[in-house]
Parts: structure tokens; C-alpha cells; sequence
């Protein structure tokens, strides 16, 4: 080591009256403008304790940090001498090993599932079909104001994809956009953020003009020039080039759904006209499924998104209303269950029924995989270094500033060193936790050789970017695939463990939960305690209700819109 740093210090160190590397510098004169004997042999010292941490990582030690010697830096240097051994020691941080206090594999896992009271799903799906095949007529007023219920006939003339801050951002180009749909104004016929369009179109009346925010389907061809996903890699080759397709119903709200036409065998048994693979009842199964709090993550789609597949958009439209007219809903006869299902009306109640058990349990993903963290939480330790709780801490800390900053707050006398210090010392526990979850499941991925799938990694940051431009490709990635390994982890646990799925122990009815006054009916889950007296709630909730009504009825009487206008009572059936 002597002999090398020597030789290092020829070709590096420039002494006057000799040429670097080429001529004999006396020794004495080398270390004189080294810094002297004792600055050579740290020079010595360093580049053992050098040699010493190229060994470790070539063993397998991954070191974090910055290394130190354990003795002072002069006892070492005096210590030294040339051709004679020497004992170092030097300290550093390495990356926590996870150790299991038992086989994550066989966990027994219990897992709460949402409670299902039968007839739930039937009344549900009922009222969709009702208000989405309703009859459509004129009414007499061609100056009607849009209220809920009622059809919008509107025009889409110019739009704006929305940035971050919900503004304006690159404008829509108009052969996308621009078109006449039908817009029904119930919410329960608007999912995936339909619910939007719904607000900012109530109160339109012909000829009057806004511009709403609305979700819209877009293809990846589409939006390539404003999503920045030509930054996280191509798409595959041989992608179709076919003509972009109009804004249709994709979001449910927009008229145009397929129907069948009276005398065809329906829907019952065939795919969905948006490809979905699904037949008719078991997508209205999953609607009505999420009406009754059932969630549902469909994560079956692996492909690599192509250029014609399409993503929802958040934008902002310009429209003029064309007019406003009535919907009439249907009555739901074994007539039209024979025409649009091509079944009765109680064949479709037992087939949908019978997919509520289904439902419930493929609803319990989120909580299944809760239940494997929890339970991976206990059985695990790990011996974080106080330099990586110090980095994870300082970034928690930073990305919980971040979040307030963009939620309106003044975070100036939070970001100072006395601020995260105190932060710090209330949740370093906290920190600790979150290091443990992240090197379970990196140390599960290795011990069982798992792997992200590339092809649905690629696809959810393509769907990020498209429905949020402007973020940072690199950093969307980062983070979903952090999410994507532990959903994949946790799955794994999952399928190789006991679980048992529970209800609480709490009567839960299917009953009216609140009740218009033109006597439409909402139906809805309630669970109450047990040992509750159930009559007696709903007789005191019905009463608070109908009390509310007539509250309502009242302060209507006394209102004014603005311009001094007193709005009209509401209207009675006989008035429409």
C-alpha cells in the first residue's frame, strides 16, 4: 500500500523542476511537498480502509452512508509502519436484513367483507335499467330550466384539456370534441366522474352557454402529443392507425348506448358494445354492486396499451344547451326484461342475486391485502441505522410539506431544521414502520423470485400521465411500481394462506334511507349495533325525514334567485 500510494503521489503531485510521472523525485522531497511523512502514510491509511470496504461489497455487503474509522485518524497514521501488519477497524451502515419470526407462507388471515342483505343488488340494478331506458318527450316550456331528472340536449363546440390546478391547459383539437349529445342529469347514470357534468349543466335552458368540467375517453394516439408518455418508452409496433373515434357514451353519461332493437335476443348472454368482455348482467351486477358499496377493481386487462385503446381524460367544454326534455321511466315488466335481457323479470333477479356472494368477495381485495400487511407487520423485525431512518424521515417530512403546500397552507414556519426535528421525534416510530414495510417486500420479491409485470406497469403510467399531464414520467413510474410490488406481494401471501372472510356481527337491512318529496325512494345498506332496536330508529329516521321535507317545502317559498327572481314552487305532476 506504502508502495503504491508513493507511486500515486509521482504522477499526481507536481514538483517543481521535474516532470510529472517521468523524472526521479528524491523521496524526501515527494513527501515535503506532500504535506510531510505523516500526510503520506494517511494517504496509506485511506486507501487500506478503501481496500478493506471493495472487499466487503465483493462479499455481499451493501453500505449505506458515509464509512468512518472507529480509532482516530493520527493513532492509526502512527501506528503504521511500511511491510509490517496493522489491525483497522472501520464502521458503517448497511441495509437492514428483515427477519421473519415465522413463515410468511401458511399465514392465517382473517378478512372482513362487506355485509350483502339479499335484494339488494335486484333493487339496485332496477333503478339504473329504469332511468337509463326511460322515454324522452318535449315539454310545453321551451324556456324549462334543466333540473335533475330531466335530458340536456347540448352542443360541444370548443374544449381544453384541464391542468393540475383544474384551469385551462392545451386546447382539445375541435374534430375530437365537438358534436350534439344527450346528456341525462341523474347522477346514478353518471359514473367515473360523470357527477361533474351533471352540477355544471343544472339550470341550463335553450340556448344558454358554460362550460363544464367532464371525464372523456381518449385513445393513446390521441393524446401522445400532451401526455409525455413518449417519455417512459414506444409503443408497440404495428399499432392500427384507424380513424380516432367520437366522444360516445364510454363514460355513461353521453346518449348513444347500445340497445337493442325490439324483436333482437338482447344483451343477456353477449358482450358489452364497449368490448369489455362482460355480458349485460354482470356489468349491471358491478354497477349496481357499487351503488350498494360493493367495490370492484377489475385488474384482468394485462395487454400493453396500444394506440386505439382508450383512457379517460379530466377536460374542460364549452356547450349550448339545444333544449331540455322530460324522461319518463319505463315500467319494468317482464315485457322489457324479454327485450332488452331477453329473460323475465325474475329470471334476472335470481341470475343477479346469485352473483352478490361473488361480488362481495372479489370487493374484498383491499381489505384482504390489509390484513396481509397487518399481519406481515407482526411477524417481522428489522434494525434500521440511524442514517436511513434519517433519510426516510427528512423525505416523509418533505413530501408532508409538499401536500399542505398544495392544499392551499403556509408551510414557511414549518420548513426549518427546529420544525423536523420536532416531527421527527413524534413519529420516528412511524418511520421505522415504513422501512420495514419496504424491505419485507423487496426481501419477499427476492426469496420467491417475483416480478412486475413491464406490459401493466407501462399501462398504469401511460393512464397516469393521461389523466394528470404535466407530472413527471420518471416519477410516476418509481411510484407505481412501488405500489405494483406490494400488490403483488401481497397477493402472493395471500393465495398461500388461510383466510377466512367474516361479517361483523350487526343486522343489516336493505330500507329506505331517504324518500323525495314527488315519492322516489332511495334504497340503501344500514348496519346497526347489535342489541339496537332497529324499528324504532327507522320509525324515528322516517318522521326526521318527512320533517326535513316539510322544512324544505317552506324555506323554498322564501327563496330568491339571484336577479330577484323568487323561484318557482316546486312542480307537482298534475304541472309538468
Amino acid at each position: 500500500v506504502q508502495d503504491l500510494t508513493i507511486a500515486h503521489l509521482r504522477t499526481t503531485l507536481r514538483v517543481p523542476g521535474y516532470r510529472s510521472g517521468l523524472g526521479e523525485v528524491p523521496l524526501s522531497m515527494l513527501q515535503y511537498y506532500a504535506g510531510g511523512v505523516d500526510a503520506v502514510k494517511q494517504r496509506a491509511v485511506q486507501a487500506l480502509g478503501d481496500l478493506l470496504l471493495h472487499q466487503a461489497t465483493n462479499k455481499g455487503a451493501k453500505i449505506i452512508g458515509t464509512p468512518q474509522f472507529v480509532q482516530a485518524t493520527d493513532e492509526l497514521t502512527k501506528k503504521f509502519h511500511p511491510g509490517q501488519s496493522m489491525k483497522i477497524q472501520i464502521r458503517c451502515d448497511t441495509l437492514p436484513t428483515v427477519k421473519f419470526k415465522e413463515n410468511y407462507r401458511g399465514l392465517k388471515l382473517r378478512v372482513p367483507r362487506p355485509p350483502y342483505p339479499k335484494g339488494l343488488l335486484f333493487q339496485k340494478a332496477e333503478e339504473i335499467l329504469a332511468k337509463r331506458h326511460a322515454h324522452e318527450v318535449d315539454f310545453p316550456d321551451d324556456a324549462r330550466r334543466a333540473r335533475m331528472g330531466d335530458a340536456a340536449e347540448i352542443e360541444v363546440t370548443r374544449g381544453w384539456f384541464e391542468t393540475g390546478e383544474e384551469a385551462r391547459g392545451d386546447e382539445i383539437p375541435t374534430h375530437l370534441i365537438a358534436g350534439k349529445v344527450t346528456v341525462i342529469l341523474d347522477k346514478d347514470c353518471n359514473p367515473e366522474g360523470g357527477a361533474e357534468l351533471v352540477d355544471g349543466l343544472l339550470g341550463i335552458r335553450k340556448g344558454d352557454a358554460r362550460e363544464v368540467r367532464v371525464p372523456l375517453p381518449f385513445s393513446v394516439k390521441e393524446m401522445l402529443p400532451f401526455s409525455g408518455v413518449d417519455q417512459i418508452g414506444n409503443l408497440p409496433a404495428g399499432a392500427s392507425t384507424q380513424t380516432p373515434s367520437p366522444r360516445v357514451s364510454a363514460t355513461g353519461f353521453l346518449e348513444g348506448e347500445q340497445v337493442p332493437s325490439e324483436g333482437s335476443g338482447g344483451l343477456g348472454e353477449t358482450e358489452r358494445a364497449d368490448g369489455s368482455g362482460l355480458s349485460m348482467v354482470q356489468a349491471l351486477a358491478r354497477e349496481a354492486g357499487e351503488k350498494c358499496g360493493i367495490g370492484f377493481t377489475d385488474e384482468r386487462k394485462e395487454h400493453i396499451l396500444d394506440e386505439d385503446e382508450e383512457r379517460l381524460v379530466q377536460t374542460i367544454l364549452h356547450v349550448k344547451c339545444l333544449g331540455v326534455k322530460r324522461r319518463i321511466p319505463r315500467e319494468l315488466n317482464d315485457e322489457f326484461y324479454r327485450k332488452v335481457l331477453n329473460e323475465t323479470r325474475t329470471d334476472f333477479m335470481e341470475r343477479l342475486e346469485a352473483t352478490g356472494d361473488e361480488l362481495v368477495e372479489a370487493a374484498s381485495v383491499k381489505a384482504r391485502r390489509g390484513a396481509v400487511a397487518a399481519t406481515l407487520d407482526d411477524i417481522t423485525t428489522i434494525e434500521a441505522p440511524e442514517t436511513l431512518i434519517e433519510e426516510q424521515a427528512r423525505l416523509t417530512y418533505k413530501q408532508q410539506l409538499k401536500s399542505k403546500e398544495m392544499e392551499g397552507q403556509d408551510v414557511t414556519g414549518l420548513d426549518t431544521e427546529e420544525k423536523y426535528q420536532e416531527w421527527k421525534s413524534k413519529n420516528v416510530n412511524v418511520v421505522v414502520k415504513l422501512l420495514k414495510t419496504a424491505f419485507t417486500i423487496k426481501a419477499i420479491m427476492k426469496n420467491e423470485n417475483l416480478k412486475v409485470d413491464q406490459a401493466k406497469l407501462m399501462k398504469s403510467v401511460e393512464e397516469t400521465l393521461m389523466k394528470c399531464p404535466g407530472q413527471k414520467p420518471d416519477l410516476v413510474t418509481e411510484r407505481t411500481l412501488n405500489l405494483m410490488e406490494s400488490q403483488l406481494v401481497y397477493d402472493f401471501v395471500a393465495d398461500h394462506g388461510d383466510i377466512t372472510y367474516y361479517v361483523e356481527e350487526r343486522p343489516v337491512t336493505a330500507s329506505v334511507v331517504h324518500k323525495s318529496s314527488d315519492g322516489d325512494k332511495s334504497y340503501g345498506m344500514k348496519a346497526y349495533p347489535a342489541g339496537a332496536d332497529v324499528e324504532r330508529y327507522k320509525k324515528n329516521r322516517e318522521a326526521l325525514v318527512e320533517e326535513n321535507e316539510k322544512l324544505k317545502d317552506l324555506a323554498s317559498k322564501f327563496f330568491v334567485e339571484p336577479g330577484g327572481k323568487k323561484r318557482p314552487p316546486p312542480l307537482k305532476p298534475e304541472d309538468e
